[in-house]
């Protein structure tokens, strides 16, 4: 075979043994795939987070547990799902999301080795080149944490798998499933959509291949809407504790949320750095053939070639839908990113580099394949070729494994409860940045800690959704707020005025400690009417010392790689430079150094230089 158009006798066969295989017949044939699918769902399963992590982590932790509405688009495909296993056997809410989604990425993992097939590539290069992205640090990770890139993989793979040609099913029943697949991959991330090509170009064959045309779009276009259903489930009620991003109970919020009018329909968050088309594109092509250990991206760019390959022959369409959407998906979505690639901005980004891998994934099988077919005449070339791609396979693993398990840290997780215990009794906390507020939220709503503690994103308050929910939490009305802007001294003063402990999460502005007194408490810092009195140095010294003897660490020596996690060992020193300096010009020096010994003695996993 030399395209992916799957016209041939050879690629006929292939999609038959897609069919057999979803029918359970010839097993022994598919030795391969099913040593894949079971080797990932145990890779994926005991290697699951047991925590909170960064990023949309917290947030879909805590759906999971308490139900809610997540940020825009809602992604209530996802959230269903995770509540519907929230049954599952877990050591905490976290892990019960992670092992959900775990499963989520073995199913994407199957259903990619069936589509890789069904175009064209050969079992055994198919199941090579899934193996290789499934161990891939990005794919891996995101499919033991509670975050929606892999149900996007496996919804993907679907797409891929109905648009591949002349699967046996009647053409009109054909473009249902695929309406309904897409309209459910839209349910569950929109940059489903960025498959298009592929699809649009399996749909106009289908139809212009029925006998009743008419009845096959309309079948069609009822499987999209059918997909599209879940959001109808962001409507209903949520229960008092539940997480719930804007308001979503009428239909004019519901096309709020699901157009992402809070953060921009085509924007990726609530910054806008510049746009840098050509930063963005290599930023992917050096992660894409990194995460894929760079030989099998090289093999997927000769399947690129082999696909086109064709000698006297008509235009393989399908392999042009296939790489269209491959660029589309790729370089011209991420060229598009408001996000500079550095620090928590990449992490947000890269997530965003599955869909891509995952279409380039059939190419690298197709690639393989070609490989494949020039040795299948040498025995030993045959022998050498499957223990090289176990070993391939293997190595990507314990080079992956490491990396997996850093991500995986329970920093984040130790991080807030420290502050929590740094709190006084019915505190309020104004904080900033997704860790804080998902995680948070995922602590009080999953894990029942603290109800007492109100936390505050000051960014959030900007929206009148979310400054409703906490003035009905606090029972009085906020000052300070606007849709423009936060006056953050005026905010605290009216938080001050209800007689609860204030505390500064971070250093989100400089205004607040500059207008009004404050010290540090722990990893938090303690904010004071403007005519309070500031404990003495020489107490609060004490104070933080059973605070910090109190604390919980991640005592791994290695360094953190997970951006989020990373920039919270600042916030256990800062405390202790605060201390430091207060000393300094006290003309304390002995008591300055020893706070400075303390900052620096403490168990952090420092940030990647």
């Amino acid at each position: 075979m030399s395209t992916l158009d799957c016209s041939s006798p050879g690629a006929r066969n292939t999609l038959m043994f897609s069919r057999s295989f979803l029918d359970g017949a010839s097993w022994r044939r598919h030795v391969w795939g099913g040593l894949l699918v079971v080797g990932a769902a145990v890779l994926y399963l005991s290697t699951s987070s047991s925590v909170v992590l960064g990023g949309d982590n917290g947030e879909f932790s805590a759906i999971a547990a308490a139900g809610g509405v997540a940020h825009p688009p809602g992604f209530p495909l996802y959230t269903i799902y995770l509540r519907s296993l929230s049954w599952l056997p877990s050591l905490s809410p976290a892990h019960n999301a992670s092992l959900a989604t775990a499963l989520l990425g073995t199913a994407s993992v199957a259903v990619l080795y069936l589509a890789a097939v069904a175009w064209g590539a050969r079992r055994g290069p198919a199941a090579l080149a899934v193996g290789i992205l499934a161990s891939s640090p990005l794919y891996w990770r995101l499919s033991t944490s509670a975050e929606v890139f892999a149900l996007n993989a496996l919804m993907a793979a679907i797409v891929l798998y109905l648009c591949a040609p002349q699967l046996s099913w009647p053409r009109s029943r054909h473009v249902f499933w695929l309406g309904l697949a897409a309209g459910l991959g839209i349910s569950g991330h929109h940059s489903v959509v960025l498959l298009t090509p592929v699809g649009l170009w399996a749909v106009l064959r289908w139809v212009r291949a029925s006998n009743r045309p008419a009845v096959s779009v309309g079948l069609g276009v009822t499987g999209l809407a059918l997909g599209l259903l879940p959001y109808l489930s962001l409507m209903a009620p949520s229960a008092p504790e539940a997480m719930v991003w804007g308001n979503t109970r009428t239909f004019s919020g519901l096309m709020h949320h699901f157009l992402r009018l809070d953060f921009g329909t085509f924007s990726l968050g609530l910054r806008d750095d510049e746009i840098q088309p050509l930063l963005q594109i290599a930023t992917l092509s050096r992660a894409v053939a990194g995460e894929l250990l760079w030989l099998p991206a090289g093999v997927g760019l000769v399947g690129i070639v082999v696909a086109f390959r064709r000698r006297g022959q008509p235009t393989p369409w399908g392999a042009v839908m296939l790489l269209l959407s491959l660029l589309l998906a790729g370089p011209v979505f991420v060229s598009r990113f408001n996000l500079a690639p550095i620090g928590v901005a990449a992490a947000v980004a890269e997530r965003f580099y599955v869909l891509p891998m995952t279409i380039f994934t059939v190419f690298v099988a197709r690639g393989l394949s070609a490989v494949s077919a020039q040795l299948s005449e040498l025995r030993w070339a045959r022998t050498a070729s499957v223990w090289g791609g176990l070993g391939w396979v293997g190595l990507a693993v314990m080079l992956a494994g490491p990396t997996v398990a850093n991500h995986h840290r329970p920093a984040i997780e130790l991080y807030l409860r420290n502050c929590l215990v740094s709190a006084e009794p019915r505190a309020l906390l104004l904080g900033s940045g997704d860790l804080r507020s998902f995680g948070f939220s995922y602590v009080r709503r999953a894990l029942h800690l603290r109800p007492d503690v109100v936390y505050i994103d000051v960014h959030l308050l900007r929206y009148a959704w979310y400054q409703q929910q906490i003035e009905r939490r606090l029972g009085f009305a906020l000052r300070g707020i606007s849709a423009a802007n936060v006056k953050t001294p005026e905010l605290a003063i009216s938080l001050l005025a209800s007689g609860r402990p204030l505390y500064m999460t971070n250093v989100f502005s400089p205004l607040i400690p500059a207008q009004l007194p404050s010290y540090p408490v722990g990893t938090l810092i303690r904010i004071l009417p403007a005519t309070a009195s500031l404990p003495h140095p020489a107490e609060l010294l004490v104070m933080n010392e059973k605070l910090f003897a109190e604390f919980q660490f991640d005592l791994s020596p290695e360094p953190l790689m997970d951006p989020w996690a990373s920039r919270l060992a600042g916030e256990y020193v800062r405390p202790w430079a605060q201390l430091a300096g207060v000393f300094d010009r006290a003309g304390l020096a002995g008591r300055a150094e020893h706070a400075r010994k303390i900052g620096a003695s403490l168990p952090l996993g420092r940030p990647v230089p």
